[in-house]
């Protein structure tokens, strides 16, 4: 058997070098969950825009993203409307001014949002909200995937405000400023 007699500097540099491989390797894998999970998310938040307040949802990956699901906390105080392209722009245009009266519209949210796009949703204002206190927060979180590949949990985004905010760019939508 050979033995190799190696100097005390010789080991040090070794473990240095081993210690930097182990940093890399843990770098590596932080970006690859930054670059999987949350480089690609949309961003979402809130408009005034035709005399309401809307939610947009802009797609900033280079591939076309789905929003499958709109859901607001706590219930009966807003609605997302015309969130499904299953319906024609004039459509949409009709459903945001008066709702949904006098023909059924497709049920369930389901917008397809272009690369490099954005969406817009009306908010709808209903029965509890008017009487809701300004303080009160309100969440609307959108579960979104995109077209590539898909994984194995939901993925989503949201926007946190109260009630006084919606309430302020209402008003807002409606001055035309």
């Amino acid at each position: 058997m050979i033995r190799i007699a190696i100097s005390q500097a010789a080991r040090d540099a070794i473990k240095a070098l081993t210690f930097v491989g182990s940093l890399s390797g843990l770098a590596s894998v932080g970006f690859l969950a930054y670059d999987r999970l949350i480089r690609f998310r949309p961003s979402v938040f809130l408009i005034p825009k035709d005399y309401k307040t809307h939610l947009r949802i802009n797609n900033v990956a280079n591939e076309t993203i789905i929003i499958d699901d709109v859901t607001i906390t706590p219930p009966r105080l807003l609605q997302v409307v015309r969130a499904n392209d299953l319906i024609t722009a004039s459509e949409e245009k009709q459903v945001a001014f008066y709702g949904g009266a006098g023909r059924k519209l497709p049920e369930g949210v389901y917008l397809v949002i272009k690369p490099l796009d954005q969406r817009t949703a009306s908010l709808h204002r209903l029965e509890g909200f008017e009487s809701a206190d300004g303080a009160k927060t309100v969440e609307i979180r959108c579960r979104w995937r995109n077209t590539r590949q898909s994984v194995m949990w939901s993925r989503y985004v949201r926007v946190k405000t109260t009630v006084k905010d919606i309430r302020d760019l209402t008003e807002a939508a409606m001055t035309k400023r």
